[in-house]
């Protein structure tokens, strides 16, 4: 009875943490990767890289264009596979406020002032 218990209570474990990898939880958050290639910037539209996901690459960039398109206003969570620092604007063009990430940081939630508060954004 007690090894069933004991089973039951391990093979609970196990699916919910299973669940919290399909559902990116916070669990799954540090081993969540940038889909892109190496030098690669991932936004996500929910927090622990959950949702959609707008991938931009090194040669990716246009700075011709200042905003995110169907991504305006929806960002929750950002993942840098790139070794320059960005800054994310809460107005198009890079106006308004800025948040600023560094080389190689992921960011499984943002500040309550710029979640789902990003325009625009660009290396800074």
């Amino acid at each position: 009875m007690k090894y069933s218990r004991i089973a039951a209570l391990f093979a609970a474990a196990a699916t919910t943490a299973g669940l919290g990898i399909v559902g990116g939880s916070p669990a799954s958050a540090a081993s969540v990767p940038c889909m892109g290639d190496t030098f690669s910037l991932c936004l996500y539209t929910n927090s622990y890289y959950g949702g959609e996901q707008l991938t931009r690459s090194k040669g990716d960039w246009d700075p011709s264009l200042p905003g995110l398109g169907g991504f305006d206003n929806r960002i929750s969570s950002i993942n840098s596979n790139h070794g320059k620092p960005f800054c994310f604007y809460s107005e198009r063009n890079y106006q308004g406020e800025v948040f600023r990430i560094g080389p190689w940081e992921e960011w499984a939630t943002l500040p309550g002032w710029i979640d789902n508060d990003i325009q625009s954004f660009r290396v800074c």
